[in-house]
């Protein structure tokens, strides 16, 4: 082979490299197919010590509403969810909330709800994947009535 055709080669490979390059980047997770959230679940669970209850039911549009009672000594609770199958590619959940009554609420990134004022009306909160299959799951957190009462009088 002369040495104009072994050029010729070596031009004609780092061309096809930095086009394929350009395309996939170097990065190796190009290559992986994404993995979608087939369904999103609320986890949490009754809590007879702390006297938290969670009751399930469906919605009209066929879907589980998570009802948590709370006392209203708690001004704060983390939600739990899980994401399936285990190894979706996004992981991220974005909340949304809308306030029952006169509560303002805080909502952080990982979930964990913090009532700000002392209304005990509650809040009505939305989970929703961010991959773009847009699952969806709903919490509504109300507050128990005060035990303490006083005498009564006859």
């Amino acid at each position: 082979m002369t040495k104009k055709a072994v050029v010729a080669i070596e031009v004609v490979v780092c061309l096809l490299a930095v086009v394929i390059i350009s395309i996939f980047g170097i990065n190796p997770e190009a290559w992986r197919d994404d993995i979608p959230a087939q369904s999103l679940v609320i986890t949490n669970q009754s809590d007879p010590v702390r006297e938290i209850d969670v009751t399930r039911s469906t919605d009209t549009n066929g879907r589980e509403v998570v009802n948590v009672k709370l006392p209203s000594s708690i001004r704060e609770y983390q939600i739990e969810w899980e994401i399936s199958p285990e190894n979706v590619t996004v992981t991220q959940i974005s909340f949304t909330s809308a306030q029952i009554g006169g509560n303002i609420i805080s909502i952080s990134d990982t979930g964990l709800v913090n009532f700000l004022t002392n209304s005990n009306e509650g809040a009505t909160i939305m989970l929703k994947t961010t991959d773009g299959t847009n699952r969806i799951a709903q919490m509504i957190i109300t507050f128990k009535a005060s035990s303490s009462g006083g005498d009564i009088e006859l």
